[in-house]
């Protein structure tokens, strides 16, 4: 199942029209209703929100798989809390490819925080908000989605696939990540993403 319990009416219709072309019918819940859900006896269902849901004491960390969308001034990703309960956490721009990648990611029970969230953080506060490398801050946006699903364990022709470029181009990124990040090989790229936990 997945439940939507969003503010904004435009990003509702969004998230339910793009939801609904992948096969999915979302069911858009008042609070009583997500309540109700997460007394049932099912799987984790998800739970796409926005940070109006912590004003109506949801029970979302045992409940629901939650993936948040956050504004760009909000301090709310920057809780411990927040991340260890949350599969995925998005920017309200986050753009269609992104998302798409997070809904999979967490559909397989993995967890998807997006970068420029934690980037927004960094440049409010001068540091990081979860205390990792800031080395990251250097790549490129593309160099930044390259090095996630080479972490992820994609070859380069899968993620010439998710990110509509050719495989060629994915292994001059590759190359280019090898030599700006300093490492000798992928499994080097693989351990700076797994420190730079902000990157997720």
């Amino acid at each position: 199942d997945i439940f939507i319990h969003l503010s904004s009416l435009i990003l509702k219709k969004g998230v339910s029209f793009y939801l609904q072309s992948w096969g999915y019918s979302p069911l858009s819940v008042t609070r009583e209703g997500l309540l109700s859900a997460a007394l049932g006896d099912r799987d984790k269902p998800i739970l796409i929100c926005d940070e109006d849901i912590f004003n109506k004491g949801i029970p979302f960390s045992k409940n629901y798989k939650l993936l948040l969308f956050v504004s760009e001034n909000s301090l709310i990703s920057n809780s411990e809390s927040i991340k260890e309960h949350s599969y995925g956490i998005c920017s309200l721009k986050i753009s269609p490819a992104d998302f798409s990648y997070a809904l999979k990611q967490i559909l397989v029970g993995k967890k998807y925080f997006q970068p420029e969230v934690f980037r927004q953080q960094v440049k409010k506060s001068g540091n990081s908000p979860l205390g990792e490398l800031t080395v990251l801050s250097d790549l490129t946006s593309r160099e930044r989605e390259v090095l996630r699903h080479i972490a992820n364990e994609y070859t380069n022709k899968e993620i010439a696939e998710i990110l509509f470029i050719s495989p060629r181009t994915v292994e001059t990124h590759r190359r280019n990540l090898i030599q700006k990040l300093k490492v000798k090989n992928s499994v080097g790229l693989v351990k700076i993403y797994l420190e730079a936990r902000y990157i997720a």
